[in-house]
């Protein structure tokens, strides 16, 4: 029974856990689109000066990349445990 009672917690513990990173990945997807945003409206009101669309577009795309990593890493973490 205590194990049962454990294994719940641990369960309701890495749900909390799971709930929390996603909660981090939306926020930072809407950072990146508000960056983007801003990055867009910034080089429209520059005219060509700046960063060109594909320059923007490459660092977006690396920060997305870096945050489904971590997510990844940490999905993968969470299953060793």
């Amino acid at each position: 029974m205590n194990r049962i009672k454990q294994d719940n917690a641990e369960i309701k513990q890495q749900d909390k856990e799971a709930n929390d990173l996603r909660k981090m990945i939306d926020n930072y997807n809407r950072n990146i689109k508000e960056i983007d945003n801003e990055l867009s409206n910034k080089s429209k009101d520059a005219g060509n000066a700046g960063m060109s669309g594909k320059e923007q577009f490459e660092v977006l795309y690396s920060k997305e990349k870096q945050i489904n990593e971590f997510a990844e890493k940490y999905e993968a973490e969470k299953q060793t445990l």
